[in-house]
């Protein structure tokens, strides 16, 4: 899987209210989102939560007030960080079985494959018994099974892998 990291931050302010030109009180609900503008009368802008991103950190401003072409910012925070773009890997996961006669007896010597959808290749052997274990099969990925035996035939199966699977039965045709 990937990851897309972003870079956040935030602020919280309850109960603000201005004192516009005419002396009216002009109540403004802080969203807290990134960038939120509020326009007052006589070209007055007040951004919250001002945020300026980089590649090697964030700034965000808790409040910029532009009056006129002034600016006064108001609690000014900037973190210089690291973000990874690598992201997680996937887990490695067993895939468990067993193969079988059409009869249902256990079928042993039989050659199972798993090729992922990128064409990477696991190759297990079933034990006398009948039991198989691929034991670090990548999760994520879509996979085909066949099965492989001098006088056996089996269908191939497609299996979704997103965590471990144990108890797969492969039944001879």
């Amino acid at each position: 899987g990937s990851v897309d990291p972003t870079c956040i931050g935030w602020i919280s302010v309850r109960g603000l209210s201005v004192t516009d030109q005419s002396g009216k009180q002009v109540p403004i609900t802080v969203t807290g989102l990134p960038n939120q503008t509020v326009v007052l009368a006589g070209g007055v802008t007040i951004t919250f939560n001002e945020q300026s991103l980089a590649a090697e950190g964030i700034t965000v401003n808790a409040m910029r007030i532009n009056i006129g072409g002034f600016n006064a910012v108001i609690a000014s925070a900037r973190s210089t960080i690291m973000c990874g773009t690598g992201g997680p890997t996937s887990a490695e996961v067993a895939v468990s079985g067993r193969t079988l006669m059409r009869s249902g007896r256990s079928a042993g010597g039989v050659t199972l494959t798993l090729t992922s959808s990128a064409g990477n290749q696991y190759t297990a052997t079933s034990d006398g018994s009948g039991s198989f274990t691929f034991a670090a099969v990548i999760a994520g990925d879509t996979y085909v099974l066949q099965a492989t035996h001098p006088n056996l035939t089996f269908p191939s199966q497609v299996l979704d892998v997103s965590d471990e699977i144990s108890g797969l039965v492969i039944r001879a045709n």
